[in-house]
């Protein structure tokens, strides 16, 4: 014989036909995770989203960023911005962790580096996240984070911008100079030889 099937009212009498097995593990899992949610420390995250000026070239000119160029961005980027420097200015300016005041400077700087996360988004910007015990705190740091790297970058690219504006400026004065000297050696050489050229023999 068939067994005969449940239907959906059968599945809401478990509860009352069996309450001890239900609702002692219910309020065992409800206590546990209260008291977890009271015990446990609060940790707050703070994001920002720094976006990459796109280049004014052309892509003849510019090549495609591959993801092993992304890559090496983004390791590029991790490395500058948790560099132990930075991170020491950035602790010694918020206070971040006032509880490791007694601890050495390296073990302060390895807590904050692990708690910062760094992700590239597509080939155009990269998100630079905190996290802190602190709200405050944690903003604080996310934003001191990003306004120095973006000052560092400026300041790199201004760098990079003199040096080609220096290597074009000499490229430049050394062609003219190359010119000025051709048409000296020209000039005398014309002088030498006057009435003997090509173009005077017919005069002559």
């Amino acid at each position: 014989e068939e067994k005969p099937g449940r239907d959906l009212l059968d599945y809401l009498e478990i509860p009352l036909r069996y309450p001890r097995a239900m609702w002692i593990p219910f309020f065992l899992v409800l206590g546990l995770s209260v008291l977890l949610a009271l015990v446990a420390p609060r940790k707050y995250r703070s994001g920002t989203l720094i976006l990459v000026e796109s280049k004014t070239l052309s892509e003849s000119m510019v090549a495609p960023v591959s993801a092993e160029g992304i890559a090496q961005r983004l390791l590029t980027i991790r490395q500058v911005v948790t560099s132990r420097t930075r991170l020491e200015e950035v602790i010694k300016a918020t206070d971040a962790y006032p509880e490791m005041r007694d601890q050495p400077s390296h073990v302060v700087v390895e807590t904050m580096r692990k708690a910062i996360e760094i992700r590239v988004q597509a080939s155009d910007a990269f998100v630079i996240e905190y996290v802190n015990n602190d709200p405050y705190k944690a903003m604080m740091v996310t934003n001191l984070l990003a306004t120095k790297f973006t000052e560092d970058a400026s300041a790199l690219r201004e760098d990079l911008t003199n040096k080609v504006f220096a290597f074009l400026q000499q490229n430049l004065d050394e062609a003219r100079q190359a010119v000025e000297e051709r048409e000296i050696a020209l000039r005398r050489h014309k002088q030498r030889y006057w009435g003997a050229l090509p173009e005077q023999l017919d005069s002559n």
